[in-house]
């Protein structure tokens, strides 16, 4: 039998290819109830004490884990979500940083600020990109 957090990284988590993506699913879990985790599913299957920790753990795991991924691997993510979206990588990056809330309330020894600094330098990237060739000009 598997533990709450090994269904949920099997089950749930492994879907997502990029730690981008994981790290925007955790957040759209985070409901309007106090900023606390809702998982039907886990719930039901674990109760709602367990997932709030165990979700609240891999959340801060996967914030970590995007802090220490190469900027390169990230820029990457972004171009590749952004066309998936069909988003400038701009509106992209937007969207990812909407609201703060891809921060954990545990930051475990990171920082907001590291993370802000990742979305500049991703956003720096994304200006010095060349403009993209349309068909016809």
């Amino acid at each position: 039998m598997l533990s709450p957090t090994e269904d949920f990284l099997k089950n749930t988590l492994s879907v997502f290819q990029t730690i981008l993506e994981r790290l925007q699913y955790l957040r759209s879990l985070r409901g309007s109830k106090e900023g606390k985790y809702e998982h039907w599913g886990m719930n039901r299957t674990y109760g709602p004490e367990v997932v709030q920790k165990m979700i609240a753990e891999v959340h801060s795991y996967n914030f970590l884990e995007a802090l220490r991924t190469s900027l390169l691997v990230l820029w990457e993510e972004v171009q590749e979500a952004a066309r998936e979206q069909n988003m400038d990588t701009m509106q992209y990056l937007d969207e990812l940083e909407k609201d703060g809330s891809l921060l954990p309330k545990n930051l475990q020894g990171g920082s907001a600020k590291h993370l802000d600094s990742v979305f500049a330098a991703l956003r720096e990237i994304a200006r010095a990109q060349p403009p993209p060739h349309r068909p016809g000009s």
